[in-house]
């Protein structure tokens, strides 16, 4: 059975590497096919392709003809168009190599599938996978949660926007068991991608890239992609620190940054960034420590807020089933006038209804203005909430600040909605009795038409 590790042989027999263009769903070489062979085993694959292969065209370079059965002239050179079967979130390629000429690929993708890959050479990074080929389906791969942008530490002057936007395609998570070719031309593109994200600027010089420590004191290293490769452990260990292990990212760059100008010496490049990292771990821990008793005054004055906030809202509550009484004391007087001895009088009733109609109007503003009121309080104080939040989140992680703040006051503010609700089925009660009588005392007559319990007679002796 034809796979793909089968046809990546095939294509290391037919071609020089110089002569081996592959890029993501396409792969192209250049060959003289005099090996009857590797000629043989082309035209059979071409054929018959596998699943994973889309098409095969196998031409003459100079006159575009196809290649038949019969031998051809000994000095004549083919081109071999391979298309390979997309599939969404992969990347499939033949030859490890040719990692070099997928970079955007890499970047969008959850899994990298690699022909010539051994089985323990399977590394992962926090973006995607990278394992062997086969003709089985690659194993579902999660990439982690999306991490600070590099951009915004690290000034970018370079033509190919070497700092990256997303540095997970770039960061190792785990190491293969044994090294490959794909692992080293992926090391080779992440190497430079580490070192610009952890620099304070990067740009292009006659020499090659630029890298820019701020310091004290300031340097400059244009480091060869050799160089860069024996530091490549170190960079991948420091970007982990900064932008992988939880929060203050920037305090963190910039003081691995500082670590890295000074660990730097222009005869020994290799040992640049040797003790460095070792070194920012003890300048943050001594920032943690003495910015611990900020955080706790912080936390205070957050604790004194949010009981602030919640015991406002508890008053608004309280506010609002107060009035109630009072304004059920004041519906009340419409229906204290029918007790009057002349309550049967028209005026006495057109006086009362008067008065009923009255008591809606102003039950109905007092309730719909207690509610703006509350409406807008809630909401400014929402957005005073939003402005401290903003000072809160350079000490507490936002899942912190939704703990220790917002669901308190949330919870305070929910128990406040649901007074409000009953307070507001009470006032409509109200409402509706004072609506029926007002009508009965302006037009009697048209309960009179209602008819009701009929009269029973008398007992007889």
């Amino acid at each position: 059975m034809m796979t793909p590790t089968r046809v990546s042989d095939l294509i290391v027999r037919t071609a020089q590497p110089t002569d081996i263009d592959e890029r993501s769903g396409l792969a192209i070489l250049h060959a003289a096919l005099s090996d009857a062979e590797v000629r043989s085993a082309w035209l059979d694959l071409r054929r018959s392709p596998p699943p994973f292969i889309g098409s095969i065209v196998i031409t003459d370079v100079e006159s575009d003809e196809q290649l038949e059965d019969d031998a051809p002239v000994s000095d004549a050179r083919f081109r071999v168009v391979l298309e390979t079967v997309s599939v969404e979130g992969e990347l499939r390629l033949f030859l490890g190599n040719s990692l070099l000429n997928a970079v955007d690929a890499i970047e969008d993708v959850n899994c990298v599938q690699i022909a010539d890959m051994a089985g323990n050479g399977t590394f992962t990074t926090y973006r995607s996978r990278f394992q062997v080929w086969t003709n089985e389906p690659p194993e579902l791969y999660a990439p982690s949660e999306a991490l600070p942008d590099p951009r915004t530490l690290s000034t970018d002057f370079t033509r190919v926007r070497l700092v990256p936007e997303d540095l997970r395609p770039w960061l190792q998570r785990s190491g293969p068991k044994k090294s490959s070719t794909a692992y080293e031309a992926w090391k080779g593109l992440s190497g430079p991608r580490l070192l610009a994200a952890l620099a304070n600027r990067v740009s292009e010089t006659d020499v090659g890239i630029a890298y820019h420590f701020s310091g004290p004191p300031s340097c400059i290293i244009t480091p060869s992609p050799t160089q860069i490769s024996t530091v490549f452990d170190r960079m991948l260990a420091g970007a982990g620190w900064v932008f992988a292990e939880g929060r203050d990212t920037d305090t963190r760059h910039l003081l691995l940054a500082n670590e890295l100008a000074r660990s730097h010496r222009k005869s020994a490049l290799a040992e640049f960034g040797d003790g460095s990292l070792d070194s920012a771990k003890g300048a943050y821990a001594a920032y943690v420590q003495s910015s611990s008793r900020e955080t706790l005054k912080a936390l205070a004055e957050l604790r004194k807020t949010v009981v602030d906030e919640a015991q406002k809202a508890s008053q608004k509550a309280q506010d609002l089933a107060s009035s109630l009484w009072k304004d059920a004391a004041l519906a009340a007087v419409p229906f204290g006038l029918k007790l009057l001895p002349d309550a049967t009088k028209v005026g006495n009733r057109y006086i009362a209804g008067a008065m009923a109609f009255a008591a809606i109007l102003l039950l109905s503003f007092s309730y719909g203005i207690q509610l703006f009121i509350n409406h807008k309080f809630f909401k400014n104080q929402g957005n005073a909430r939003r402005v401290w939040k903003q000072a809160l989140n350079t000490i507490l992680t936002p899942a912190e600040i939704e703990e220790f703040s917002e669901q308190p006051v949330a919870k305070s503010i929910a128990d406040y909605g649901t007074v409000r609700r009953w307070v507001g089925f009470v006032y409509v009660g109200l409402i509706l009795a004072l609506a029926v009588f007002a009508l009965y005392n302006f037009w009697p007559d048209l309960f009179a038409a209602i008819p009701g319990p009929a009269a029973q007679p008398e007992p007889g002796p």
